[in-house]
């Protein structure tokens, strides 16, 4: 078992290091691109925290994620000096406070009926979006005037710049991997898991099966809203998009193709998905088919994901190593 947290500690620090030595690795665009994956990782975790983990089937979270990027503009353009890190807090708690309000409602249903609500909702908000064009500018979008980070002990750190913004942005999404690992260790997702796995079961032992449900609900919320603001951030921009029904297809299509059970899967499922998505574009403006044909074989072939080919890799590695080392 020591040997096999030493092989996981080694392995994230080999990551990590790979991580801070890419901005000398790749061009600015693809730092973007990058930035942008890490971004949406966060929203896809959003959905897997509710999907993969609480058996909620949510067809509606760009809601969150949408009213963390809004919130954070509207943060950044009415109110003076706003700090960077507090306007990304801000988008995070109000995604978090809507994803509450909108669960209190939504988990009552089970089935399809919960996730129409979940879509309903998130339309809801989108229509607030497009039409109170004096707040959020409707579908011209609002432009994101980012202030630069003040460091207590002197000097700021440049907002603006690509490789300081994919910095912040990695910085913010690890610990925010981290806290949610951390979160899959309580007992309070236990009873998470618990209502999933038979939620009549799990209120006759005395679990207040509706609460567990909300709460689950809002943190999901609160991840998404980080990854709005993240996004909004990255972008500059924010516009109705990052809150319509195609974004929340988007989400779904990100967290299955990567693995909807798994917290790693949704890093996969943004990389894989977006990186094709801009190599694809570039040469056909039937991108979409053929992603869409994509998703379908994975649906049909691999229902858990790229990250259930991962275990399948390493047997195979074992077993080269296994024969190499007879043959010699």
């Amino acid at each position: 078992m020591m040997g096999l947290n030493i092989k996981h500690i080694v392995g994230f620090v080999i990551l990590c290091l790979a991580l801070i030595a890419l901005p000398w690795m790749v061009g600015e665009f693809e730092l973007r691109l990058i930035s942008q994956i890490a971004c949406f990782s966060l929203f896809v975790l959003s959905f897997t925290i509710l999907y993969g983990h609480a058996g909620l089937l949510s067809f509606g979270q760009a809601a969150y994620f949408g009213v963390g990027a809004y919130v954070c503009a509207l943060a950044f353009k009415y109110v003076a000096g706003m700090p960077f890190l507090a306007a990304i807090l801000l988008g995070a708690i109000a995604a978090g406070i809507a994803a509450w309000l909108i669960g209190m409602f939504c988990v009552k249903l089970t089935g399809a009926y919960f996730s129409l609500l979940t879509v309903a909702f998130s339309q809801f908000l989108f229509a607030i979006a497009f039409k109170w064009r004096s707040v959020t500018g409707g579908d011209d979008g609002l432009v994101v005037s980012k202030n630069p980070i003040t460091l207590p002990f002197g000097g700021s750190i440049d907002t603006m710049n690509t490789t300081s913004m994919y910095y912040l942005i990695l910085l913010i999404v690890v610990l925010c991997y981290l806290a949610c690992l951390w979160l899959t260790k309580t007992p309070f997702w236990n009873m998470v898991r618990c209502c999933k796995e038979n939620d009549e079961r799990a209120s006759f032992v005395g679990y207040n099966t509706y609460m567990t449900k909300v709460l689950a609900f809002t943190i999901a919320g609160f991840f998404g809203g980080v990854g709005g603001a993240l996004f909004a951030i990255n972008e500059s921009f924010v516009s109705t998009d990052v809150i319509d029904m195609n974004r929340s297809f988007v989400c779904l299509m990100m967290a299955f193709i990567g693995g909807a059970n798994s917290i790693i899967g949704s890093v996969i499922g943004a990389a894989i998905y977006t990186v094709l998505t801009d190599m694809i574009s570039k040469y056909t403006p039937y991108w979409e088919l053929i992603l869409g044909c994509l998703f379908i074989i994975i649906i049909l072939f691999f229902r858990d994901g790229f990250v259930s080919l991962l275990p399948k890799a390493r047997a195979l590695m074992s077993k080269w190593k296994t024969a190499t080392g007879k043959e010699n």
